[in-house]
């Protein structure tokens, strides 16, 4: 059975490509799929935006971002 738990995130946005946004989640920056984020309210989508972001538990322990 697959972990769909989600985990919610402040991020800061600093580049976005069609199909994906590189985040600084504090000291760390990872690319996220567009694909795998969660409509949870968020309105980070754009260079510059900061707030909450919500992903899939799975990609946020790939992404070491929780152990």
């Amino acid at each position: 059975m697959a972990d769909e738990s989600i985990d919610e995130f402040y991020v800061k946005i600093l580049k976005a490509t069609e199909k994906a946004l590189l985040c600084r989640f504090g000291e760390q920056e990872e690319w996220i799929p567009k694909s795998q984020i969660v409509d949870a309210g968020t309105e980070v989508a754009s260079v510059g935006d900061e707030g909450p972001l919500v992903i899939p538990r799975w990609l946020a322990k790939a992404k070491k971002l929780i152990a």
